[in-house]
């Protein structure tokens, strides 16, 4: 799974590809087909607080969080994001991206998280639960689906570690809430393209279908 995310990142524009893990194993595996590896304490709470430590080590204007469950993140959607970064450079610290493609039973999914945002794209809470509440039944092309990606300056994400987990966060086991609730700003760039990330059995056993189809 690990080497399908990776190959899909070295294809888009983004300069460089560093693999993240605490793990000796997926290190070994990520040796076999020559990507980059960076070994990171094994304490951490989320991909994010993973980044920190890379960003103390390199020193780059914008760091992308691509998590490692993403076999089917399309190319187009991560030069999409490297484009905004660069259309945004002045007024962007913290940035995800949500679709537009979102189903009824995507919108009750648990493990798909929904967002709402401002008029001009700023997030205004991620969640599990149903989001937004539709008081006269599910309308189409209102909610937006969350895709596991993230984009930081190198002074917000130095920030992530210093703010603590929040009580939200906590909660909802999701890691974008720390900025939230602590008053920083996330962007969120839409997209039409599609991904999802392999979080249970039935998830994996799905993905394993589409690739024998590809």
């Amino acid at each position: 799974m690990i080497q399908r995310v990776w190959e899909q990142a070295i294809q888009s524009k983004i300069d460089e590809v560093i693999i993240a893990t605490d793990s000796r194993e997926i290190a070994v595996h990520c040796g076999k087909f020559q990507g980059r590896v960076e070994m990171t304490d094994s304490t951490h709470l989320s991909g994010t607080c993973r980044c920190t430590e890379i960003a103390e080590r390199f020193s780059y204007d914008f760091y992308i969080n691509i998590q490692g469950d993403e076999p089917f993140i399309p190319v187009g959607l991560l030069n999409q994001v490297v484009d905004w970064i660069w259309s945004s450079y002045a007024d962007l610290q913290v940035g995800t991206v949500a679709s537009t493609r979102c189903t009824k039973e995507d919108w009750l999914n648990p493990n798909v998280v929904k967002a709402v945002t401002t008029a001009d794209g700023v997030a205004l809470y991620f969640s599990r639960s149903p989001l937004p509440y539709f008081r006269e039944g599910y309308q189409p092309g209102v909610v937006l689906k969350h895709l596991g990606l993230y984009i930081y300056n190198n002074i917000s994400l130095a920030r992530y570690s210093l703010l603590g987990e929040g009580l939200l966060e906590r909660h909802e086991k999701l890691e974008q809430l720390r900025w939230l609730e602590n008053g920083i700003p996330v962007r969120i760039m839409r997209t039409s393209f599609e991904s999802f990330g392999i979080d249970t059995p039935e998830e994996l056993l799905e993905a394993c279908k589409k690739v024998l189809l590809i």
